[in-house]
């Protein structure tokens, strides 16, 4: 192909036409190109080295001839073509534009840097914050979590619900502290406080997890300024318990739910244990010689494995429970491979059948208040209260876990006992005791 020359740049030395460029003077090129063959740059006559080629066939490509850094003449580059949609917003690449990324372009050069070297930098970046964003860096985090956390399942269902629907596509790196207490606020407006106080807790842990991976570009997180009693307000603690007319009541409404969530809240009644040690329970957590329900040390919070004696009333729901073949958790929607994990929808049921039993709707109460409940309870029996403590696995002080190591199971045994004898009282005050007593070794025989 040969190059017409047809005047001499003085910014570059090299032989071509110059021209005032319009967009009226880029059709007039297109309509007439150089014949076959050959191709012309026609240089601008307001920045200096920019200017348009025009080839046989009339294509038209704005270009920049300059010296770059590292280079020891003049050299043509590319800019782009007119029309060329080249912009996030599907732009098309006018002359404006054009001239604009000119004169960028010299900016870039006059203090020494290679618009190509920068221009692939910027590109690299915004490859990185495509992949870095918010739920991209979430997921990884929960992928990260091990396996053996005792919260996992509810993390993770937390983050996706509250977190990624907010920030999911938004890159990490620019995710304020105003972001954070919006969404922070949102929950806490719900009069969800507690709800609040654990979601900025997990935004604040996955910020710290994100930096300390040096994969996200991110630096400071924006949780570093935020306290929870400057948004949130001061914690509050909790001392909702129920009565007896609403222990009475959630019994009998959780007999109605049916299987699993309504046994489970059953064997929260009896045991006072968590709400997430009763959820996971395994067959192979059941101590059939003991009558007991072992929960190993990487489910507790204490870590430390906890013995749960099983009276008459905890084995008799137990026994009850469908035995599944292909998995081997006690409260299962798939059929024992996985436990169940969601309560919100459970506990919407349960107010409402418990609201049913009252004959109106109850004071609100968390599933946890069912524990604080159940060690009310046995603060009121003739049990001691170290013994009290252990039967809902109370931290202990760190003298006692590492000197005192009796499993006082005979106590805890006896403690239970009592409280199922007082429940037993409460939801069914005028029916004999036996009527809700199963045989242990029968019922302990059952629980397979």
């Amino acid at each position: 192909m040969v190059y017409v020359a047809q005047a001499l740049s003085k910014s570059t030395g090299v032989a071509m036409p110059t021209k005032y460029l319009t967009d009226r003077t880029l059709g007039a090129l297109r309509n007439k190109p150089p014949a076959a063959g050959q191709r012309v740059d026609y240089m601008d006559t307001i920045v200096s080295g920019f200017g348009v080629r025009v080839n046989d066939a009339g294509k038209l490509t704005y270009i920049l001839n300059i010296r770059y850094p590292g280079e020891g003449h003049p050299t043509r580059r590319t800019l782009g073509q007119p029309g060329e949609k080249t912009f996030p917003d599907a732009r098309v690449f006018t002359l404006a534009d054009a001239r604009d990324e000119a004169l960028r372009w010299r900016g870039l050069v006059k203090v020494g840097k290679d618009p190509k070297a920068e221009q692939d930098k910027a590109k690299r970046e915004a490859a990185q914050k495509r992949s870095n964003t918010f739920s991209a860096v979430a997921e990884d985090f929960i992928a990260d979590m091990k396996p053996t956390e005792r919260r996992r399942v509810e993390v993770a269902q937390a983050i996706r619900r509250e977190l990624i629907p907010a920030w999911g596509t938004r890159p990490i790196v620019e995710i304020t502290p105003l972001d954070v207490v919006a969404v922070v606020k949102a929950m806490k407006q719900k009069g969800h406080l507690h709800q609040a106080r654990n979601l900025l807790g997990r935004t604040r842990r996955i910020f710290r997890w994100a930096i300390a991976q040096h994969a996200y570009g991110l630096e400071r997180s924006p949780c570093a300024e935020i306290r929870p009693s400057d948004i949130i307000g001061d914690r509050q603690p909790r001392q909702r318990i129920l009565n007896d007319a609403e222990i009475r009541a959630v019994w009998k409404a959780s007999g109605t739910l049916g299987y699993p969530y309504g046994p489970l809240f059953q064997m929260l009644m009896l045991t006072g244990q968590r709400r997430s040690e009763i959820a996971k329970v395994s067959r192979a957590e059941i101590d059939k010689k003991n009558t007991a329900l072992v929960i190993p040390a990487e489910r507790m919070k204490a870590n430390a494995a906890h013995i749960v004696p099983l009276g008459d009333q905890a084995l008799s729901v137990l026994a009850g429970l469908p035995k599944f073949e292909a998995g081997d958790y006690l409260f299962s929607t798939t059929f024992g491979r996985k436990p169940v994990a969601g309560f919100s929808d459970a506990k919407v049921a349960l107010d409402k059948a418990v609201a049913a039993e009252l004959g109106e709707k109850p004071k609100p109460f968390t599933i946890h208040d069912i524990r604080r409940t159940v060690r009310t309870h046995l603060s009121a029996l003739p049990i001691p209260q170290h013994v009290a403590e252990r039967i809902i696995a109370h931290t202990q002080s760190e003298l006692s876990k590492t000197y005192d190591l009796y499993s006082f199971l005979d106590e805890k045994r006896h403690g239970l006992a009592l409280w199922e004898s007082r429940l037993r009282e409460i939801v069914t005050p005028t029916e004999p005791q036996s009527s809700n007593v199963v045989d242990l070794k029968t019922a302990a025989a059952n629980v397979a």
